[in-house]
């Protein structure tokens, strides 16, 4: 979806996926060749006007990196609210940041970023038009790119998703929040 506020000043909402894949007993961050701005990201995009954020991420991440919800778990905090009387609770994301986005001065992205891991590969095939290049990335294989491969903020987000979500938060199967709807 295009940028809904494009004035100076004005937010859009997104979503991140930071998928971790667990293949051979390593961890690697899985990261795009974003085709517009030819840098390392993660996989997401906008919150469209008529969808939840989980829906935004579970459309995201089929079309950007081939993924369906039913081959991940969405890692989530021990402590976390599951249930709450007339209202819908959504996976608790594991980063929220508003960053500028340089393509219109003075806009701005406030996201909220969801870990998610697998120990699989993707079953589809990425949607016409999204970046082909994927690339699994360690730890010490973040920290070897060049500033120019990677935004200083999209490696320390993805340090954090390896350093502090992976080993200290639980895994949930993902399509356990498939069915999220908006209260009528």
């Amino acid at each position: 979806m295009p940028h809904i506020h494009t004035l100076p000043g004005q937010h859009d909402h997104t979503v991140s996926a930071y998928i971790v894949q667990k293949l051979d007993d390593q961890y690697k961050i899985l990261l795009h060749k974003h085709k517009k701005l030819n840098t390392l990201l993660q996989f997401g995009g906008h919150i469209e006007l008529a969808e939840t954020p989980w829906a935004a991420i579970a459309h995201e991440i089929e079309e950007e990196a081939g993924y369906t919800l039913a081959q991940l778990d969405v890692l989530q905090p021990h402590e976390r609210l599951q249930e709450c009387s007339g209202a819908v609770v959504h996976p608790t994301p594991c980063l929220l940041n508003t960053h500028t986005f340089a393509a219109f001065a003075g806009h701005y992205h406030t996201d909220l970023g969801f870990a998610f891991l697998t120990t699989e590969l993707p079953e589809r095939l990425i949607a016409l038009g999204e970046s082909d290049t994927i690339i699994a990335f360690t730890r010490e294989e973040l920290l070897e790119l060049s500033s120019t491969d990677i935004y200083d903020n999209t490696r320390q987000m993805c340090l954090f998703v390896l350093d502090a979500i992976v080993p200290h938060w639980i895994a949930v199967p993902a399509v356990q929040f498939s069915k999220l709807q908006p209260i009528a």
